[in-house]
Formats: C-alpha cells, structure tokens, sequence
C-alpha cells in the first residue's frame, strides 16, 4: 500500500522528513492528484503550487478563503524535474500532461482561474486561446515593447490577471465595481484595450462570462471563435489582489 492510499511510483523528493513525521512534498501532492482528479481542477492545482496564494485546494484548513503567500511552494521547473524520474511510467505521462498547462506566479485564484478558462484546449474544457500572461505586473520604461501596458499619468507600475502583450489586451476582476477596489488606480490606462469582469460577470451564469469572453476575443482578433467554457467557476470571499498584497507582490520588482 502507497502513501494514503497512492499505489503508483514514489520518485526521489516525494518527502520531507521531520522527527517521527513524514510529509509529502507538493512535488510529490501535485503528481497524485493529477491522477486522480480532472485535468482542469489538476492543472488549477498545479497554478496554486506554483502561485503566490493558497486555497483549500492545497490546503483545507483556509476554508472557502484564500491566503496570499509571499513566495510559492514549488515551481514548474522544480515538479518537472521531479516527474522526470517516472516520465516512462502512465502515472509520470499523465502528470507532465497536466504540468503542460501550468505556470509559475499566479498571484490569485481569479488570475488562475482566468489563465486556465482562456488557455486549456476544448477538451478541457478550456477555450482553446493562446496562454495568456498571469499576474503580469509592469512598469514604465520607455524603452521597452510594453511600455504602453503602463500607465503616464497614474504611476510606474501596472498589473493585470491576465494580459496579451502582442494583441495588447488585458483582463482585470475588479469584483462588484471597478469604482470599490482599493487597487483600481494600478488597472487604470488609456493605452490598450481592458476589460473588467465584474463580480456578476463570473458568478451568475456562464452567458455572462460567455458574453465576456467574447469582448476579450474581439479585442484580441475580431475572427477570434470561442466555445462555451466550463471549467467549475471558484466561489472565494475575495478574489483580487489588494494595495496591500500588490506592494508585496512588487517588494523585489
């Protein structure tokens, strides 16, 4: 018998070891539950792990909340170096499947959340769309491509959820108002087209965020198809980023 249950491949690093204890590392709980639950909820899994937030997904104890961290736990080059020892096994195929999909920094579970609706393929129940950037954060310097991402006259520093620098879009949750949020001066520019999702954008019905989507795909290519999406929307107290949580997000900007 595996560990809880687990009767599939061990790889080096699938533990840590304190006094009497034997822990499982998120190396070693990313491999597990991506094979045994949906490729959606795996790859939601794998953001988190490699995020800057927690939810009850990797951690019951937060409850129906989310905590943001400071650093995240793992990265996707650290678990891909990790399944590496098992590549040849269905258990280690399967996982690096799922890893395809996911990437580092997520700072929310609404950025993660908006990553994967936009980017998993159909059969995923994704919506097939070139990945977008998560938790881009950006600051003005007019030497750079994406100078334009950052606003002249509200600061030097910009952040989105998710954003295209090449089709010059990006995507904001500002929750029930764009007008409520103690961080709506870092979505503010005049520079590229932004789309806000409201709150009853994202909680109400999928023709909501399905009318969404669209703005987004218009703005990104006007021959741009979508499919209705159904990946299981989070349902979190809060789901953005505030000053506070932004400040620290940029500490080593």
């Amino acid at each position: 018998m595996g560990f809880l249950g687990w009767n599939g491949p061990e790889p080096n690093g699938s533990f840590v070891y304190g006094k009497c204890t034997r822990m499982s590392t998120p190396e070693f709980f990313f491999l597990r539950r991506a094979n045994t639950l949906p490729f959606a909820v795996s790859a939601q899994i794998g953001m988190e792990l490699c995020g800057k937030y927690r939810t009850k997904l990797t951690c019951p104890s937060v409850g129906d909340g989310w905590h943001f961290l400071l650093e995240p736990r793992t990265t996707v080059k650290k678990i891909r170096r990790y399944l590496d020892q098992i590549a040849d096994t269905d258990e280690g195929k399967k996982a690096i499947d799922v890893l395809s999909r996911v990437v580092d920094e997520s700072c929310t579970p609404m950025a993660t959340f908006l990553y994967l609706s936009f980017s998993l393929p159909v059969e995923h129940g994704g919506m097939g769309m070139d990945a977008p950037h998560v938790s881009a954060v950006y600051k003005h310097d007019d030497s750079s491509d994406i100078s334009d991402f950052s606003p002249s006259s509200y600061g030097d520093i910009l952040a989105y959820d998710v954003c295209w620098p090449e089709s010059g879009v990006a995507v904001s949750y500002v929750g029930d108002s764009p007008l409520s949020t103690d961080s709506v001066l870092a979505l503010i520019t005049e520079k590229i087209p932004h789309v806000y999702l409201l709150a009853d954008d994202v909680l109400s019905d999928m023709e909501a965020f399905q009318d969404f989507a669209n703005d987004v795909a218009n703005g990104m290519c006007h021959g741009h198809h979508l499919i209705r999406h159904n990946i299981e929307i989070p349902r979190f107290d809060g789901m953005m980023m505030t000053a506070h949580d932004l400040r620290i997000h940029l500490a080593d900007f």
